[in-house]
């Protein structure tokens, strides 16, 4: 794991979702016969029935119901279960990032301030290095 963190995938609650719909060859048929129903389909990989807007991950190895995308930053997909915990974590990463750049925008401007007053506005100084170079 990263930094000492071991995530273990839990795929239990995901599963169950899954198999709420129950699919069987039985009931199948009895489904087939709807004509505005979505019809669900096999799942090669996994060999098993998968509800509408499920779809096999080839990373992660397995259905997730309702996937938008596999997530490197999570190293999971992100579907039905945990696309709210996704969501909170870009949104809480926007809000860090943001925080962060307003505690160094004074600083900087301090800084590029002091450069300009001792050394006037130039793209190069004497010795060649650039007008960024603090």
């Amino acid at each position: 794991g990263c930094c000492g963190v071991h995530v273990v995938r839990d795929t239990s609650k995901e599963q169950e979702r899954v198999n709420l719909y129950g699919f069987s060859k039985q009931n199948l048929a009895a489904i087939s016969t709807t004509p505005s129903l979505v019809l669900p389909s096999f799942c090669q990989k996994c060999g098993a029935w998968r509800p509408p807007r499920c779809h096999h991950c080839s990373q992660c190895n397995r259905c997730v119901l309702q996937m938008d995308h596999h997530c490197p930053w999570v190293n999971n997909c992100i579907g039905y279960n945990n696309y709210r915990t996704f969501f909170l974590t870009v949104f809480y990463l926007t809000i860090g990032c943001i925080y962060g750049v307003s505690l160094l925008v004074v600083p900087f401007y301090e800084q590029i301030q002091e450069q300009i007053a001792e050394h006037g506005w130039k793209l190069f100084y004497s010795n060649n290095t650039g007008f960024l170079d603090l």
